[in-house]
């Protein structure tokens, strides 16, 4: 990242134009791409679906141009205020050196997504200087715990804090103790990154784009391992 600061976005407020957009792998059933736009729409913004959101070549969400596209489209359009991945998959990373990340530095927005998206997201922060957010894509129902949680990051001008423990429900049989295991207690500071595990390791190190903090060994980082 070298010298460059890195800024948070403008915060999501009611009746903000949220830019859906499928910039790795295709959606996968027919009624995808309208509840993503209700979901967006029931959570008080405006849905902008991309003109290639609902296209497919072969394993990808259509061409690499394609996707492109609609990423680079929403990223230099001033009415979008946001965009939200509509899926995760693969196909992100044949089209990182071509995204228009001058748009981002000139007029930051939230980007949000998870798996796949985590190759975009850390070269966001790498070359626009710009905080992303790993979050659910636009696709997947959204729980009460899940929306809280994105309303208070995305929504709220102060910071979010320390956020809540999602308890595992009771009628899944899952071990309950012990989940979470500390393996260095003490308190520590710096920045946070987070994506998917394979992608971090495989891609970003590689990558130039990549933010120095995601290579060094000092910087926190949590990771997922799915793939969506």
């Amino acid at each position: 990242m070298g010298s460059k600061a890195v800024v948070r976005p403008p915060r999501l407020t009611s009746g903000n134009r949220i830019a859906l957009v499928a910039p790795s792998g295709p959606l996968l059933e027919r009624d995808e791409l309208t509840r993503a736009a209700e979901l967006c729409r029931e959570l008080g913004h405006q849905p902008v679906l991309g003109p290639n959101a609902a296209r497919r070549h072969g394993y990808l969400g259509g061409t690499d141009a394609e996707r492109l596209a609609d990423l680079d489209s929403a990223l230099r359009d001033p009415s979008i205020d946001a965009i939200w991945c509509l899926r995760g998959g693969y196909g992100l990373t044949r089209i990182l050196d071509r995204v228009d990340y001058a748009a981002l530095e000139h007029r930051p927005k939230p980007l949000i997504g998870f798996s796949d998206v985590t190759a975009l997201l850390l070269a966001v922060i790498g070359a626009a200087g710009v905080v992303t957010y790993h979050g659910p894509t636009a696709r997947q129902p959204m729980p009460a715990f899940s929306r809280r949680h994105f309303t208070r990051v995305l929504g709220c001008a102060e910071p979010a804090g320390v956020l809540e423990r999602l308890e595992a429900p009771a009628e899944i049989l899952v071990p309950r103790a012990p989940r979470i295991v500390t393996i260095s207690p003490g308190r520590a500071e710096g920045p946070l990154i987070g994506g998917n595990l394979s992608l971090i390791q495989s891609s970003l190190p590689r990558c130039e784009r990549a933010p120095a903090m995601a290579r060094s060994a000092s910087t926190r980082c949590w990771s997922t391992m799915s793939h969506r």
